[in-house]
């Protein structure tokens, strides 16, 4: 099992004590604080000098999209369990 679906497994037992309302509810908020913390780190001084040694070294391509691939997977979870919660 990987690492994401350990994770995914935890939080489905945990959010399941809950009525599907607030499942929502929490699942909508963890995905506003997620998008909200990749923003911040975005516009950072830090997170613009991360980017541009991306672009730079082409080495570091695949690890860019394993991380891309990870974010996306991310917030596709959350918006799914949005949707199912409703």
């Amino acid at each position: 099992m990987s690492f994401l679906d350990k994770a995914f497994d935890l939080y489905d037992t945990l959010i399941m004590k809950f009525s599907p309302g607030y499942q929502a509810l929490i699942s909508l908020s963890l995905l506003v604080v997620f998008l909200f913390l990749i923003y911040r780190f975005i516009k950072s001084p830090k997170g613009i000098i991360l980017i541009i040694i991306l672009i730079l070294l082409p080495g570091t391509w695949p690890a860019l999209k394993y991380v891309g691939s990870f974010l996306l997977t991310m917030i596709k979870f959350f918006i799914t369990r949005i949707i199912f919660a409703l």
